[in-house]
């Protein structure tokens, strides 16, 4: 899509939100602006498919982790070893991994 019709900032830009949004309601409001703008680049990405490129429309857990990093994946992974003693920690993570 951007390399068709990249040149226009303002398409391009929607472009780029509509791909990040993660709620129908929200992608549908990009995808009329966009309509709006360029007709012929709209019916372009639809007639792609929304699943291949749009989180909103993402068929896999891909788009649905809402974890931002690996951190944040172990805390919650161990919460329910955190009373424990430390020896007891260590044999709990080692059973997680």
């Amino acid at each position: 899509m951007l390399g068709r019709y990249g040149k226009n900032k303002v398409l391009k830009d929607i472009f780029r939100k509509a791909v990040k949004v993660y709620w129908v309601n929200q992608f549908t409001r990009c995808m009329d602006q966009m309509e709006n703008i360029n007709s012929e680049a709209a019916m372009y990405i639809t007639d792609v498919g929304f699943e291949r490129w749009a989180r909103a429309y993402s068929s896999g857990k891909r788009y649905n982790l809402m974890l931002s990093n690996i951190a944040e994946a172990m805390n919650n992974a161990i919460k329910a070893c955190r009373e424990l003693p430390i020896t007891g920690v260590i044999d709990y993570i080692r059973g997680v991994l």
